[in-house]
């Protein structure tokens, strides 16, 4: 059970990300925070990686409880 709530709040942490990156592509932006959106793309990716490797496991585990 820990494991789906800790999937939930990565995708709500995802899709804040993906939101928050849509609203700064439509301003001009200052190097520093081309900067930080350089950095948030990766961490954006890494969690997206997370929660892909943690879908996978929680897929293996049902196939194998059945």
């Amino acid at each position: 059970m820990a494991r789906i709530s800790e999937v939930l709040v990565w995708r709500r942490i995802l899709k804040n990300l993906q939101k928050f990156q849509e609203e700064r592509i439509t301003k001009p932006e200052p190097q520093e925070l081309q900067n930080y959106k350089i950095r948030t793309t990766r961490i954006l990716e890494l969690l997206s990686e997370k929660l892909s490797q943690q879908q996978k496991l929680r897929t293996l585990v049902t196939v194998e409880r059945y």
